[in-house]
C-alpha cells in the first residue's frame, strides 16, 4: 500500500507541477496580453481621436453650408421683394409718364424705331392694341415704313411685329422692357454678391 500511496505522491506532485507550469504560462500571457493593450491603448485613443475630429469638422462645415444656403435663400428673398416693389413702382411711374399723348406717341415712335432699326422685313405685321392702330399708321408713314398695322386686345404700350414671309416675331412692349431691365439688373446684382 504504500507502494501505492507513493506513487499518489508522485502523480499529484506532477499534476502540480503541470498545474503551476500552466498557472505560470497562463499568468505570462495574461501580463503579455495587459501589457501589450496597454502598448495600444494610446494608437487606438488616436484613431478614436482623429475619427472624432474628423466628424466633428465634416458636422461643422455641413452646418456651415447649410447657414450659407439660408442666408443665400433669406438674401435672394429680400432681393427679389425689394427689385419687385423697385419695378413695380417703375413701371407705375412709366405708366403714368405714357398717359400724355405727347409722351406715349414719343414712346411708341422710338419702340417701333428699334424694331425696324438695322432689322429687314419682307412683309411686316405690326400688331398693337386697337386704341394705337392710328397712331402707330401715321408713326410708320413718317418712318417711311411699309407694314399693314392690326389691332390685338393682348398687345398693351407697345408693339409686336411679325414677319409673315419669315416667320418671327420680335415683341417690344412695356412688359417685355420691364423683363429685360428686371434680368439685366438681376444679372449685376448676382454678380456684386458673387464677387
Amino acid at each position: 500500500m504504500q507502494l501505492v500511496g507513493r506513487v499518489e505522491n508522485i502523480v499529484l506532485q506532477g499534476a502540480r507541477r503541470e498545474a503551476d507550469r500552466i498557472l505560470e504560462e497562463a499568468r505570462a500571457r495574461a501580463s503579455s496580453i495587459i501589457e501589450e493593450a496597454r502598448q495600444r491603448v494610446p494608437s487606438i485613443l488616436e484613431y478614436y481621436d482623429k475619427r472624432a475630429r474628423r466628424w466633428i469638422e465634416l458636422e461643422r462645415q455641413r452646418q456651415l453650408g447649410l447657414a450659407q444656403l439660408k442666408i443665400n435663400e433669406a438674401y435672394l428673398k429680400a432681393e427679389h421683394e425689394v427689385l419687385a416693389r423697385v419695378f413695380d413702382g417703375l413701371e407705375e411711374e412709366v405708366r403714368k409718364r405714357l398717359q400724355s399723348p405727347d409722351e406715349y406717341r414719343e414712346y411708341l415712335k422710338t419702340i417701333l424705331q428699334e424694331i425696324f432699326r438695322g432689322s429687314q422685313f419682307e412683309k411686316p405685321v405690326v400688331k398693337v392694341n386697337p386704341s394705337d392702330e392710328s397712331m402707330v399708321k401715321e408713326i410708320l408713314q413718317e418712318m417711311g415704313v411699309d407694314a399693314r398695322v392690326e389691332g390685338d386686345e393682348s398687345v398693351e404700350l407697345g408693339a409686336v411685329v411679325e414677319d409673315e414671309e419669315r416667320g418671327f416675331l420680335i415683341y417690344n412692349t412695356l412688359q417685355t422692357r420691364m423683363d429685360r431691365v428686371k434680368r439685366i439688373v438681376s444679372e449685376e446684382i448676382r454678380k456684386l454678391w458673387e464677387g
